[in-house]
């Protein structure tokens, strides 16, 4: 915590439980070491809290990131957000809880992802039991460098709010003009809206 604390003053940005504010979008699309395509069917969420499901910080193995870029039609956008930390006197340590509220591309898939999903998308699973899940909300967060559609997997979760679940990016490495362009993006039922994620 004291090492972010001096960074944020030198990079001038707002450090978000493990994330910075000024890239929280572009870092948002980080995923388990070893891709998986399905959770275990029993739960193995860490009994301590981490952090929030869309940081890196609440899972408890190596990750790697898919960095997306920060402008772009279809990248997601911050809306807000809202960390309460264990203590005040510690405002950049560990956290009680936290959220991010952001405006993306989403649409909702059937659970576990079938083939159509998989022929479009690598999927990576984090260690979240989804057995109870039948639906899953695709969240559109923009594009890699290379033209590759990053985004992430969310379940509902109490009061509207949804929690991380995994990551998915496209199978296609040469460029995509549009995420729209790719199921289940292209699916009617696909729409831009705000969606908070605990």
């Amino acid at each position: 915590a004291g090492v972010a604390k001096e960074l944020e003053t030198v990079w001038k940005d707002t450090y978000i439980a493990g994330l910075w504010e000024k890239c929280l979008i572009a870092h948002l699309g980080w995923h388990r070491a070893g891709r998986i395509k399905s959770a275990p069917n029993s739960s193995l969420d860490s009994e301590e809290y981490l952090g929030p499901t869309w940081s890196w910080v609440s899972f408890d193995g190596p990750v790697l990131f898919d960095t997306v870029k920060v402008e772009g039609e279809d990248n997601a956008q911050l809306v807000g957000y809202e960390i309460m930390p264990i203590t005040i006197d510690a405002p950049l340590g560990r956290l009680q809880k936290g959220h991010i509220e952001i405006n993306a591309t989403t649409a909702e898939v059937t659970h576990p992802p079938s083939k159509q999903v998989l022929t479009s998308w690598e999927i990576s699973m984090d260690k979240i039991d989804t057995s109870n899940t039948d639906t899953v909300l695709y969240v559109c967060l923009g594009f890699t460098n290379g033209g590759r559609a990053v985004g992430l997997m969310l379940m509902a979760a109490e009061s509207g709010k949804y929690k991380r679940i995994g990551q998915f990016k496209s199978k296609k490495k040469e460029r995509i003009s549009s995420v729209q362009t790719l199921y289940p993006f292209s699916d009617t039922k696909a729409e831009k809206r705000t969606v908070i994620i605990i």
